[in-house]
């Protein structure tokens, strides 16, 4: 009875997590100040070549300064990590690398294509596949943190 409950409060914190992690993820991408969100000036912005924006990062460092480029590259990553680690909590089905992998796929897409149209930010395939990549990390840090829990559990 006590792993139930234990389970259940961990789905519980879980859902509770997912919920503000994707409020935050939802301010960032689309009303932040610091990133430029609020200007709908600018008109469409979209980068449909991979690697670009990845390879000018790296290869305009020091003109863009650390902040910025790390922002772009590492910022993309670690801003998805949440989701790939929260989202196996939350069902039994989403413990599959692949299942995390299409939605995180999915949930980047969604956030691009929603910058586009509403034109608070830019499509970027570099940031879909950084995204996805963060997912996949996020779901490797889960599976550290399932099997350290089952040893922890195992000692008991």
């Amino acid at each position: 009875m006590k792993k139930h409950f234990s389970t259940r409060a961990v789905r519980s914190i879980g859902w509770i997590l997912f919920i503000f992690y994707l409020a935050g993820l939802t301010y960032f991408m689309f009303f932040s100040e610091s990133l430029g969100r609020t200007d709908l000036s600018v008109g469409y912005r979209y980068n449909l070549e991979p690697f670009r924006e990845i390879y000018r990062c790296i290869r305009y460092w020091d003109v863009l300064g650390p902040l910025n480029a790390s922002m772009n590259l590492i910022g993309n990553i670690v801003a998805f990590m949440p989701f790939g680690f929260i989202l196996p909590m939350l069902c039994l089905s989403n413990r599959r690398w692949y299942i995390v992998f299409l939605l995180g796929l999915l949930c980047s897409l969604c956030i691009e294509s929603l910058q586009l149209v509403t034109r608070r930010g830019s499509f970027d395939v570099d940031d879909l596949m950084l995204n996805t990549l963060g997912s996949l990390a996020g779901y490797w840090c889960f599976l550290i943190a399932a099997r350290f829990r089952r040893q922890l559990h195992k000692k008991r």
